[in-house]
């Protein structure tokens, strides 16, 4: 579970600042981080594998000095009709779909 939320963060780094918000810290004291997607969520898909080279995550995990990250994924709700669709036919309805993943 989190125990923090919305922690700040600085660190020197030659002459610059680095500042960030993580947006969680767990338990453990590891990164929690919330992201939402209309893309594919899929275990070992596309979206999953660009977490791994997500620039904000690896600054804040040079911020924080931690080498573990909890993501929650929400996948936005698709309620876009195609332009050949009617609302009735459409199978574009998806408003709920939810996965929860962690590296």
């Amino acid at each position: 579970s989190v125990k923090i939320t919305e922690q700040e963060y600085e660190k020197q780094i030659g002459a610059h600042t680095m500042h960030g918000f993580v947006d969680g810290i767990a338990n453990d004291g590891c990164i929690v981080e919330h992201k939402t997607t209309s893309r594919d969520i899929a275990l070992g898909g596309e979206y999953e594998y660009g977490l791994l080279w997500d620039e904000q995550i690896l600054a804040y995990m040079s911020l924080t000095g931690q080498r573990k990250v909890y993501y929650t994924v929400c996948k936005k709700p698709t309620i876009r009709i195609k332009k050949d669709e009617t609302e009735d036919t459409s199978d574009n309805k998806d408003t709920s779909e939810i996965s929860f993943k962690y590296h």
